[in-house]
């Protein structure tokens, strides 16, 4: 039998990997266009893009463990 609290937990944990999965598609269109502006000689671009990249295989990672 089924508590409440494991049918709340089962909803709960559904809601955030729906929400990591928006998020991992805003992220992959952020590193997209990021890598769109061409200007390679930029550090600061290069650091944001390497964060967006760690972010991407961060994201991945919590959906494999979590499916």
């Amino acid at each position: 039998m089924i508590t409440v609290s494991n049918e709340n937990k089962t909803r709960v944990d559904y809601l955030v990997y729906k929400e990591v999965e928006k998020t991992l598609t805003l992220v992959k269109t952020a590193s997209d266009t990021l890598n769109d502006t061409g200007d390679i000689e930029s550090t600061t671009l290069d650091n944001a893009s390497s964060h967006l990249k760690c972010a991407i295989d961060m994201l991945n990672h919590y959906l494999q463990e979590n499916a």
